[in-house]
């Protein structure tokens, strides 16, 4: 029992206590769901310049993804930011600051869409067992051949992340590490799958040595396995100059294994090709409305009776009707991949032949000598024509001297233009030419950094920022340049309507 006193005070406590949750609640709930604090609000003056603290904060957001430090506020605060030198001084010493790498890897990262990157950890069968996970062997029990298209046990640990990590760092690289033109990142044979030093390699280094052809100083892919492809020289440590890739068929971005991959065994021209097009040249190609490739044409066999082809797919006897035998079964492991395509997509007179024979599949026809690893080959790997007991093409491979020959050669419409070309060192030569990688560089990096899509009264600073790039400007100064745009410091203010009815 408490004395009446005490317990009137602890139950006015308790009550008080109540009351405190309560108010700290609503101060809490007001806090969090006003604009203020969910946004970066921006006012601007009266004729739409942002002011100076307003400016601070779009500057440290955009280069840093942070709020401003104290110098940058000071700056603010006594005018400076708002003068020439001044602002000019805040842009270069925001941009040097490491902090300005996290704006620069977010940017490569959407620019190069590294989240689509597709795992070649599994690859996609066809038929009627549908998706097969193509597992890893030591290759102990492979023919030599085998060997050459999958890759040996293990390698398939962490390669999305060394991939993924190989167009950051190259990014990063010639932006802010050793600045230099879009040319150079493009045509850059740097290489840049990361393997620390203290640390495991994961996927850089088995898929170097493997894709890239890098041996390191591992005596045999045992002794790579056993030390992890720790301090095997077959990645980039991060911080020192980079080597270059050992062969000579490379041709830079474009033939990078986070460029070539595919989730599927064999290689994808027509993936390739579309993401030349649209990736790096902005330029993306539609659908057409009422396109053949909804039915493509058959690179199967059909089935004949008496009477002639019954236009029924089949690769078995057994899939043709009573009567009927199944024609050219063997046709689909004895096309290369490229007579694939040239059936499915560029047969004169379809609808599809338009788009794929004159702007997709020539750049990656361009691509043939590599695997849907990266792998550089001289021909073409087939398949077996082996069944297994229900008439599917078992996944083995052709002896090396029955393999297809690679055409690379191609064509494409650039700038109006149509351009002939062999192989990837001559798209690269054609893309760098166009003058249009920069252009689109340029209009992702403004969509990045206003966080919208231009419009018209934008291209011309969009096209300023890409003519500087052409005529050599590096990364880092297109970086910075946009800070110096008439839209990165000021706002849009709609114009006010005119009174209505003639009233003042």
């Amino acid at each position: 029992m408490y004395r009446n006193g005490e317990a009137i005070h602890r139950d006015q406590a308790r009550d008080n206590i109540h009351l405190f949750r309560f108010a700290l609640h609503d101060v809490i709930a007001t806090m969090t769901l006003s604009p203020q604090f969910l946004y970066r609000v921006e006012v601007g003056d009266e004729n739409g310049r942002l002011t100076a603290y307003e400016l601070a904060s779009r500057l440290s957001y955009h280069f840093w993804n942070t709020m401003p430090d104290v110098e940058l506020l000071d700056a603010a605060e006594d005018g400076s930011l708002l003068t020439p030198n001044g602002y000019q001084a805040q842009v270069e010493r925001l941009f040097n600051d490491p902090k300005s790498t996290r704006a620069i890897d977010e940017f490569w990262g959407d620019f190069f869409v590294i989240s689509d990157i597709p795992s070649v950890a599994v690859h996609r069968q066809d038929g009627a067992a549908g998706w097969q996970v193509v597992r890893y062997h030591t290759g102990e029990d492979m023919s030599a051949e085998l060997q050459d298209l999958y890759p040996i046990e293990g390698q398939a640990e962490g390669v999305e992340y060394a991939m993924r990590g190989e167009l950051l760092n190259l990014g990063r690289w010639f932006s802010w590490m050793r600045p230099g033109t879009f040319e150079d990142l493009f045509r850059s044979n740097l290489h840049f799958m990361t393997c620390p030093e203290d640390d495991e390699c994961d996927g850089a280094g088995p898929w170097s040595q493997y894709s890239y052809g890098i041996d390191g100083s591992c005596t045999d892919y045992t002794d790579c396995r056993v030390r992890a492809w720790n301090g095997t020289g077959q990645g980039w440590n991060g911080v020192d100059d980079p080597f270059m890739l050992p062969e000579p068929e490379r041709a830079g971005l474009i033939t990078r294994m986070s460029m070539l991959a595919h989730d599927t065994i064999q290689a994808r021209p027509i993936r390739r090709g579309l993401k030349i097009r649209e990736l790096l040249l902005c330029d993306p190609v539609p659908p057409p409305e009422n396109c053949d490739v909804v039915k493509p044409p058959s690179v199967t066999g059909i089935c004949e009776s008496a009477m002639g082809p019954t236009g029924v797919s089949c690769s078995d006897d057994q899939h043709c009707s009573a009567g009927e035998t199944c024609v050219g079964w063997d046709r689909e492991v004895n096309l290369s991949v490229r007579e694939k395509v040239e059936i499915l997509t560029e047969e004169p007179g379809t609808s599809c032949a338009g788009c794929h024979s004159t702007l997709i599949n020539g750049f990656g026809h361009a691509l043939g000598h590599f695997s849907s690893v990266g792998k550089y080959w001289e021909a073409d790997h087939l398949f077996s024509t082996r069944k297994d007991g229900n008439g599917r093409f078992m996944k083995d491979m052709r002896p090396k001297d029955q393999f297809a020959p690679i055409d690379t050669t191609g064509s494409t419409i650039m700038n109006g233009q149509v351009v002939e070309f062999d192989g990837p060192h001559e798209v690269a030569d054609i893309l760098v030419d166009s003058g249009q990688m920069e252009w689109c560089f340029a209009r992702e990096y403004f969509r990045f950094t206003m966080g919208r899509a231009e419009w018209d009264s934008d291209t011309d600073t969009i096209e300023t920022i890409a003519q500087s790039m052409r005529d050599g400007a590096t990364l880092a100064d297109a970086f910075k340049a946009i800070a110096y745009t008439p839209q990165f410091k000021s706002l849009y203010k709609a114009p006010v309507a005119a009174p209505q009815g003639g009233q003042p």
